[in-house]
């Protein structure tokens, strides 16, 4: 999403970050297989400058994301 649209979804994050927890806001939230693994998870905040990091359970408790296999084709450069 472009700035802006992530301004209109999310009015209480600054502009130019990502919310803390897009559940928040009605959008689901995906997850890396290789991150649910994880015991602690850092993320952003809702500002560019803060971060929380939690316990990787306590996040799928909040959040119920959708974990799923992410790889990155570095052919569409």
């Amino acid at each position: 999403a472009r700035e802006d649209e992530l301004q209109r979804l999310c009015p209480d994050s600054e502009l130019g970050a990502e919310p803390p927890l897009g559940n928040l806001y009605g959008m689901p939230v995906v997850m890396s297989r290789e991150l649910a693994a994880d015991q602690e998870i850092t993320f952003n905040a809702g500002t560019p400058q803060d971060a929380v990091c939690i316990a990787e359970k306590d996040f799928e408790r909040l959040t119920s994301p959708i974990v799923a296999e992410i790889t990155q084709d570095r052919t569409k450069r």
